[in-house]
């Protein structure tokens, strides 16, 4: 499968294109090549979700498809070229997709930002390297939150694909047995943008039971199944 790429990278605030092929094996070399801004670039997400009420005792699994589409650019009102985010849903290939949320991101030379429901977060921050940190909630009220790249630019066999170039920003990892767990994580690789998001929050119960730890929890997962420049 070869499909056309046309990536338009960002440096101090200015678009340029950059050209290739590739088949379901991916390998570019930029830091910025992980966060695709391309007109019509489209992935796909097979999403589980898992709730536990603490109230009805009862656990509720949910999986359905997301698509998320680059479908146009705009300037903001900061003067920035930021990309128009068409996010659409179905519960399965035998359905239409229906749009259901909008979102923006912007691209720059120092950083990638993505606006998800009106909140600001910075997702990448280049250059990309190794354990370096930065406060992913540094554009919105939210408290301050430690982002991490917990591996850089390394190969990866994912879910049928193999990407030469990804990367884990490991955005939250607090474990307290006594009190709750928070864990979220993303992965990206170049040329196709995240193709792993992770998010996890539980309450422990108190005493502590071993085989059935969580009072309540929210387990969020979206896995790449497809993707398209």
């Amino acid at each position: 499968m070869k499909i056309q790429i046309v990536y338009f990278l960002v440096i101090t605030g200015i678009f340029f294109s950059s050209c290739g092929k590739k088949s379901n094996t991916v390998s570019l070399n930029s830091d910025y090549a992980y966060f695709p801004v391309n007109v019509g670039h489209e992935i796909i997400y097979d999403v589980d979700s898992i709730y536990k009420s603490d109230f009805t005792h009862h656990t509720d699994t949910f999986h359905f498809q997301i698509k998320e589409l680059i479908e146009s650019t705009f300037t903001d009102n900061e003067g920035r070229q930021t990309l128009r985010l068409e996010r659409y849903k179905r519960l399965n290939e035998t359905h239409p997709w229906e749009i259901y949320k909008v979102w923006t991101a912007n691209l720059t030379s120092t950083n990638a930002e993505k606006k998800e429901d009106n909140i600001n977060f910075i997702k990448l921050v280049f250059s990309i390297a190794l354990n370096k940190k930065w406060n992913g909630n540094a554009k919105n009220d939210l408290d301050d939150l430690e982002y991490k790249y917990s591996s850089a630019n390394v190969k990866e066999q994912f879910n049928g694909f193999i990407f030469d170039s990804t990367l884990t920003v490991l955005q939250n990892d607090f474990d307290d047995t006594f009190t709750k767990k928070d864990f979220e994580v993303e992965k990206y690789s170049t040329g196709v943008g995240m193709f792993y998001k992770e998010k996890f929050i539980g309450q422990y119960k108190y005493p502590v039971d071993s085989l059935d730890p969580y009072s309540t929890y929210v387990s969020y997962k979206e896995k790449l199944i497809a993707f398209n420049n």
